[in-house]
């Protein structure tokens, strides 16, 4: 099913207020914590906006597994989860 695809979880750094919630709930610690003008400069700003025109892939997977979940439209979500 993942044969082919390449796919990352995109936090927008524009829009990010350091509450660190996603950080300590990434099961495998792959997301960190950086100040904002070392994101822009690093490039997430660019991947977030490129984020925001992939077309939806979600019928290719389960919608109720993690992994996903994040295929599912919305593909972005601000649920006030933060703080």
């Amino acid at each position: 099913t993942y044969a082919g695809l390449h796919f990352r979880i995109q936090a927008s750094p524009l829009d990010c207020t350091g509450c660190e919630v996603c950080t300590h709930a990434c099961p495998t610690s792959a997301l960190t914590m950086t100040s904002l003008p070392k994101a822009v400069e690093t490039g997430h700003e660019k991947f977030w906006n490129f984020a925001m025109k992939v077309p939806s892939r979600g019928e290719r997977f389960d919608p109720f597994t993690l992994k996903g979940s994040q295929f599912q439209v919305p593909l972005m979500e601000f649920s006030g989860a933060c703080e």
